[in-house]
């Protein structure tokens, strides 16, 4: 497979789903653009999940990202680092498993894409919902969180949006961005305990940092499940959320901009690790 424009970045940790997002994404991708599975948890499970697949040569690569810990447990900003590093792609769109992608997702991400901006996905979906209301008076709802530094450079990003005609919420998890400027601001911060914040801290950086716009384009569909299947430490995970804010917000206070993505891939790539060679083909 030559180098391709695009790679998805999926993270992965014990989910069966990728059974049913990868059969029902990998024909809208293309044979062009690769898949990268930053993979934790039973690695060799994943492996036999893609085999049935039988994808095109090259298409889709596993990365296992346990670090030579067996069972390292799931870290979202960990297993993106990771992935985004192996990416040949100069674009990389960060997806998670359990998301099902609309004909013309990528295209309409592809194409609100330039040098200057991000692009997230604006309408998230569940699997389980009921039908559409008959009439509504509102058309959305959002709680943005903004942050300007010393300078005068402003982020701002929607937190939570919801759009009353279908259900949906937006999904800045999901997101759409040049290679290079991931790596640029150190990519994610995996240092985050439990669920939350770590996807939106992301788009904070990038604009504080690079003077990037964030737009919102595209629908998506998540496969639904419960809280159960969330990753936060204690509490609930507007708890784990609200800490991780607090914490975001003191690293921002003392300039503190830059991820660990330098760090947690020289940790995985060290001697022993799981990832000091190349990545499944």
């Amino acid at each position: 497979m030559n180098a391709p424009d695009l790679t998805v970045v999926i993270t992965w940790h014990d989910r069966d789903e990728i059974a049913v997002s990868l059969a029902h994404n990998l024909p809208l991708l293309g044979a062009g653009v690769e898949v990268v599975l930053a993979a934790s948890g039973d690695v060799e499970h994943l492996r036999t999940i893609v085999s049935r697949l039988a994808p095109p040569s090259g298409q889709v690569r596993i990365l296992d990202v346990r670090g030579g810990v067996r069972d390292a447990g799931f870290v979202r900003a960990r297993s993106c680092n990771a992935g985004v590093f192996v990416a040949r792609g100069l674009q990389v769109l960060l997806l998670d498993a359990d998301v099902l992608l609309d004909a013309s997702t990528v295209t309409e991400l592809q194409e609100a894409h330039h040098a200057g901006n991000v692009v997230t996905v604006a309408r998230v979906r569940e699997s389980e919902s009921g039908p559409p209301p008959e009439r509504v008076e509102l058309a959305s709802f959002a709680r943005l969180v903004e942050f300007v530094d010393a300078r005068g450079r402003r982020a701002v990003v929607a937190t939570n949006r919801v759009h009353f005609d279908d259900g949906s919420r937006a999904g800045p998890g999901l997101v759409l961005l040049d290679r290079a400027h991931y790596l640029a601001v150190g990519g994610m911060d995996s240092s985050f305990l439990g669920w939350g914040w770590e996807d939106i801290d992301l788009l904070v950086r990038l604009q504080l940092v690079l003077g990037v716009e964030v737009v919102e384009r595209a629908s998506v569909v998540h496969l639904s499940h419960g809280d159960d299947r969330r990753s936060f430490t204690d509490g609930s995970p507007e708890e784990s959320e609200a800490r991780n804010f607090r914490s975001a917000t003191a690293r921002y206070l003392a300039g503190a901009l830059i991820g660990t993505g330098e760090a947690d891939v020289a940790a995985l790539r060290s001697p022993g690790s799981s990832t000091s060679g190349a990545p499944d083909r």
